[in-house]
Parts: C-alpha cells; sequence; structure tokens
C-alpha cells in the first residue's frame, strides 16, 4: 500500500508534504511562505498502477505550480515506486486539468457516456524489448507488435485465460484493444509459433530492480511444454543480458497447470498470500515463486587451492570482531591445514560425534573472489535436527547487502535437492534478521524458537521443502 506520510519531495517553488491526516496525499507547500495551495493523491492503487487528482487553489491558476508539481510526482511514482502506469480521470470540458497532465505526457485511453475522460501515461523507464530477440527450439520470442492484435485477441477472449492472470474476461473488442494496449506499453514478450501468436510473458517491476513473471497461452499449446520452453531461454537471457538479481513468480492457486509448470523452470517456492483482484473484485490466494541469478558466481568444493583466499576470508572477520557462525568451524583452527584435514574428514563421515557433510566455497566469476562458505550436512543427531539445522553458510562483511547470501543459500538448495533431500531445517539467531531475511527470502517457513543448551542463544527454526 503506497503510504506518503513521511515523504517530502522538492520542485524550484514548491515543497510536496505527504499529509499526516491522508495517508495517500502529497500537500503543496509554497517554499517562500509555507502556505498550502493544493494537493496530490495517489488512489484506487491496484497492483502495479494508481490513480492520481489534484486540485489547487484558484489563486494560483496558470503559473504552472501544478504541472510543475506534477512532474515531479510521476517521476516519484516511476523511478522510486516503480509503478508501471498512471491513471488520470477528469472531465471531458475541464480544459485546464486536462492541459496539466497532457503536458506531462498523459494520453486519452477511453470515454464515457458521461463525458468522462480516462487519460493513461505509462512508465518508459523500465527494462527495454525493443532489441529484444531469441529463438528456442520451436519458438520465435520477441516484444509484442501491433500486428499481433488478432491473434492476441483470439487467446484472451478464451473464457479463464484472462482470469488466470488475474484479469476479468474480455467480452467484445474495445475490451481486447484495452488490454492490448496494455500488454504492448508494458514489458510484455510475445511467443511465435510459425509466425502465429500463441503465448506471451509480461514482465512486472518490483523492489531491488527485479522482476515478476506471468504468463498466457492459448489452449491448443497447452501439454506440449512450450511454456516452460520459452520462460528457461528468457530467463536466461534476462539474467545475462539485463543482470536482473532475481524473478519471482505469483500463481493463483486454481491455475494448476503453471502451478506444475514453475519449478519445472527452476523456480523455488517462496510463500502464499491473499491477493485482491480488484478487475475480478474477489481475494484469491497466490503462491510466490523465486528464482536467482547465479550466474555471476559457482560452488565449488572447499580445496587447497583457496587456501590463501580462505585465510584472508577468516582474517576479515577477525578484523570486524565478529562471530564465525557458519564458517564451517573455521575459527577452530590456527593452521589451514588442520581445517582442511578436519572438513575431509566430515565429508568421509569419520569424526565422531558429528554429522557427515560437504563444505562450499561460493566463488564469483568476474574476479575470482571468494565471498562466502557453505556448508551442508547429509546426516542427522539431534543437535542438527534441534539447534543447528542441515545448512550453515556465511557471506564476508565487505560483500554482504548485495543478494549474496540469498544466492548462496540457493545454491545449497539445490546441492540439498540433487543428493536426494526434501525437508531441509535451517536456522538463524534470533537477533540475526539478515540471516533470517535470506532464509525466508528462499521459502523458509518459521517453525519456532529453541533456547540452545550450550549458550542459552536464542535460535529461530525454519524448514524448507524441496
Amino acid at each position: 500500500m503506497i503510504k506518503l506520510t513521511n515523504v517530502i519531495l522538492e520542485t524550484d517553488r514548491l515543497l510536496l508534504k505527504g499529509s499526516k491526516e491522508d495517508l495517500h496525499t502529497f500537500e503543496l507547500v509554497l517554499k517562500y511562505n509555507s502556505d498550502v495551495i493544493g494537493s496530490i493523491s495517489l488512489i484506487n492503487e491496484q497492483d502495479a498502477a494508481c490513480e492520481i487528482s489534484y486540485s489547487l487553489s484558484q489563486d494560483y491558476w496558470n503559473k504552472g505550480m501544478m504541472s510543475e508539481a506534477m512532474h515531479r510526482v510521476i517521476q516519484y511514482c516511476f523511478e522510486e515506486l516503480r509503478l508501471e502506469y498512471l491513471i488520470c480521470i477528469q472531465a471531458k470540458d475541464h480544459l485546464q486539468a486536462k492541459r496539466v497532465i497532457e503536458k506531462n505526457g498523459f494520453s486519452i485511453l477511453e470515454e464515457n457516456n458521461q463525458g468522462m475522460q480516462t487519460y493513461i501515461l505509462y512508465n518508459d523507464t523500465l527494462l527495454d524489448f525493443k532489441d529484444f530477440y531469441i529463438e528456442t527450439s520451436r519458438l520465435a520470442i520477441h516484444s509484442l507488435e501491433a500486428k499481433d492484435y488478432d491473434d492476441f485477441y483470439e487467446i484472451i477472449q478464451i473464457p479463464g485465460i484472462l482470469e488466470n492472470a488475474g484479469h476479468k474476461h474480455v467480452e467484445n473488442h474495445k475490451e481486447g484493444r484495452r488490454v492490448f494496449n496494455y500488454y504492448m506499453h508494458m514489458m510484455t514478450l510475445g511467443l511465435y509459433s510459425a509466425g502465429k501468436l500463441v503465448g506471451e510473458v509480461k514482465f512486472k517491476q518490483k523492489p531491488k530492480h527485479s522482476y515478476e513473471i506471468g504468463c498466457i497461452l492459448h489452449p491448443l499449446s497447452w501439454g506440449k511444454g512450450l511454456m516452460a520452453e520459452a520462460i528457461n531461454a528468457i530467463v536466461e537471457e534476462c539474467f545475462s543480458k539485463y543482470q536482473i538479481p532475481y524473478l519471482t513468480a505469483a500463481i493463483f492457486d486454481y491455475n494448476t497447470q503453471s502451478l506444475r509448470m514453475i519449478p519445472k523452470c527452476g523456480f523455488r517456492y517462496l510463500r502464499k498470500d491473499r491477493y485482491f483482484s480488484y478487475e475480478q473484485n474477489q481475494e484469491l490466494t497466490e503462491t510466490h515463486f523465486i528464482r536467482y541469478n547465479t550466474k555471476d558466481v559457482y560452488l565449488i568444493e572447499a580445496e587447497d587451492s583457496y587456501r590463501y583466499q580462505i585465510e584472508n576470508y577468516k582474517k576479515e572477520f577477525i578484523e570486524n570482531h565478529e562471530d564465525m557462525e557458519g564458517c564451517a568451524s573455521l575459527d577452530k583452527f590456527n593452521e589451514i591445514d588442520d581445517w582442511f584435514n578436519w572438513i575431509r574428514a566430515l565429508k568421509e563421515g569419520k569424526v565422531e560425534g558429528w554429522v557427515q557433510s560437504v563444505t562450499y566455497l561460493l566463488i564469483r566469476r568476474s574476479d575470482e573472489k571468494m565471498i562466502g562458505i557453505g556448508e551442508l550436512r547429509l546426516s542427522s543427531l539431534p543437535n542438527v535436527e534441534n539447534y543447528y539445522g542441515y545448512i550453515g553458510y556465511s557471506i564476508r562483511k565487505s560483500q554482504r547487502n548485495q543478494g549474496y547470501g540469498s544466492m548462496l543459500l540457493s545454491m545449497l538448495l539445490d546441492e540439498a535437492k540433487q543428493k536426494g533431500m526434501k525437508d531441509i531445517l535451517i536456522t538463524a539467531l534470533q537477533d540475526n534478521p539478515a540471516s533470517q531475511k535470506v532464509i525466508i527470502n528462499n521459502g523458509g517457513i518459521f517453525d519456532c524458537t529453541v533456547e540452545d543448551p550450550f549458550d542459552q542463544s536464542k535460535i529461530n527454526r525454519y524448514y524448507i521443502h524441496l
């Protein structure tokens, strides 16, 4: 939900202050005397868009005040809130109000019988797919084109297609054109078989320059693996070309085909949410999935060739006076050779009272720098099952807050899945919110908090199902 209470924007002549009385409104305040002369509100928020409305004291008409303020709010909506588009509704004969929005790039979307005109402005700062073109064994994939409308309408007029994407069913070409124009202006890729549009994959901007994908496919193409083929190819291209840190997908629980398909494309369960669809006017349950971009990093079992980097890794923790939790007992050994002997013995299951485990290093490809350590425990003892879990990991301080923790855990979970592990217990200290966030970002479901009998620390337990 958009809340503007603590937001302050600035133009040459104005301060735009979030109202304390109305969470969705900016007050327009003159800089030179602090008078409030108008307001701009962001209302009817839905998904990645909202409606914008405004008012201005008549004493300040025809001075460019509202156009100046509107320009700054639009910039905030598109660059900070990352909305996909804005709607503005004005009376056809309200010429001054219409001039303000037309100066700021809005164009007419539709007009009703009561003389009310709906204007729209799309966010052009998002992904640019104009030059996107890839081919798979059966598909060509590129941005939608105006000539695709007939094929597009053929798909969306089929009952259930748009409903699976959270939209209402279209009844006629007027509604079909509205939906098509929306998809044309948004970050949408068409899927073409023998020159005919058979589906699309749409991107929705999310926080931290990530995106959520959604898709539709003609029923005649169902059951052939076409959508999985398309998504795998698109994801690979987006991770390589656009450096997107991760992609998510949100699927309604009644869309069983997509729920089966998306894990086949490398997406992992994240969480369930309740979502209100304004178009369908009902609350729905959707399941979220995530796939991280790990192209710039790789996992490798700890080996002697990384001796110098491992010693530097340990040194960084010591210099920053940090506890070395998640470092595969690296802090317990003064000599690196002793540590290597230790992890080899653990891998072979030859350390009495300790579970068999494999130690990995997270390495960045671009400079071969060691970023983190991960430990995958392959068997169980009471201390593992109750307090420490099956995966431990750490990221060096100089490389934190860049998503590497989430990437490392995601890759360790892939290793666990390859080894036949199913339900993974992962724990984090209760006073370590960063580690808890990494677990939750990989689909961790909170179980309970327990007390470590050895040092009485509080430990949060999470489960991830593979």
